[in-house]
């Protein structure tokens, strides 16, 4: 069934994939801090699939964005 949503709406489970892969989780400390984590910035496309898939985006406390 999900694989015939995600047909329907143009893409295929590989597209689907290549969509998702820039997702990455960070983790970053500076001098022996605490370490700061958080999620790259979900493009409203990457958020489409989700959507498509009908999963909840990966989410924490903090979004950094890739740029």
């Amino acid at each position: 069934m999900r694989s015939l949503k995600l047909w329907v709406s143009g893409l295929s489970p590989e597209a689907a994939l290549d969509k998702l892969r820039p997702i990455q989780q960070h983790s970053v400390s500076i001098n022996a801090g605490a370490p700061v984590r958080g999620v790259s910035t979900i493009h409203q496309e990457q958020a489409g699939v989700f959507e498509a898939l009908k999963l909840k985006k990966p989410t924490q406390d903090t979004q950094l964005s890739l740029l």
